[in-house]
């Protein structure tokens, strides 16, 4: 069973998600689309983020995460399989985020991350939101998929109920 929530043109949150996405906007936080090489000048940031918990969802994190980031070349772009990174920012300094990956109708979050102190700032809800709508609206995907809906602590299935998304069997 997969975490799945069907994008129809509007925010798929919940009043939760939708209160905790406004909080972060309240507070400065702004989401937008990281082209490949604005990403190559956050490495730092994304290094800060991601060595900002030694835990997350109950497990170490991976080593891999722990590693100072590689730059990223933009590589040959396909039009129905392809990446995009996102970013939450606050004065101009990168705080969370998700990498959709593309494939024909949907877009799949391939790594989400925030900086554990901004997390309780509504961040994650404000990123996914953006991602999902930019998604929909930009690039007409329907349907967003956050890994399966087992995975992670009740507190991520919490997450992932605020944001939309449902327990899906794909057969």
């Amino acid at each position: 069973n997969i975490a799945v929530a069907e994008l129809n043109g509007k925010t798929t949150l919940n009043s939760t998600g939708r209160n905790l996405r406004n909080k972060a906007l309240k507070l400065g936080y702004e989401c937008r689309l990281v082209t490949y090489s604005e990403r190559n000048l956050l490495l730092q940031d994304i290094h800060e983020i991601n060595i900002s918990s030694e835990v997350r969802q109950g497990k170490p994190m991976k080593q891999s995460y722990l590693e100072y980031p590689k730059e990223m070349n933009i590589g040959n772009i396909c039009a129905f399989h392809h990446s995009i990174w996102f970013g939450c920012f606050k004065d101009g300094k990168l705080v969370a985020y998700i990498v959709g990956a593309y494939c024909g109708n949907m877009v799949a979050f391939s790594m989400i991350l925030g900086h554990k102190e901004h997390l309780n700032n509504g961040i994650m809800y404000a990123l996914s939101d953006y991602v999902m709508e930019f998604s929909n609206k930009m690039l007409d995907i329907n349907y967003c998929i956050y890994s399966l809906w087992s995975d992670g602590t009740d507190g991520l299935r919490t997450f992932k109920n605020n944001l939309g998304f449902k327990q899906t069997n794909l057969q």
